[in-house]
């Protein structure tokens, strides 16, 4: 029995650092898909898509990374008004 306790003294500290290894790993890995739900991005859902299919490329993921960077407003209609008072 103590054998048992031994082995799991001593691999509990090895499992909390691989645990913790694989944890920042997935946080890097999804850091795009963060980044869009952070800044309230209208197309997270597809930047989500894009980093978990292609991500593992590092194209598809800096491709991600740009994209939650960029700016998902729409350029606002110009409404042209009457230039002066004659055209009323």
């Amino acid at each position: 029995m103590e054998d048992y306790n031994v082995i799991n003294t001593l691999l509990q500290p090895i499992i909390k650092i691989f645990l913790t290894y694989w944890f920042i790993l997935l946080l890097i890995y999804l850091y795009p898909y963060i980044v869009a739900v952070v800044r309230k991005h209208r197309s997270s859902t597809y930047i989500l898509i894009l980093n978990l299919f292609f991500g593992w490329t590092l194209i598809g993921w800096v491709v991600s990374l740009v994209w939650a960077f960029t700016s998902d407003q729409t350029a606002s209609p110009i409404i042209s008004g009457p230039k002066n008072d004659k055209e009323l």
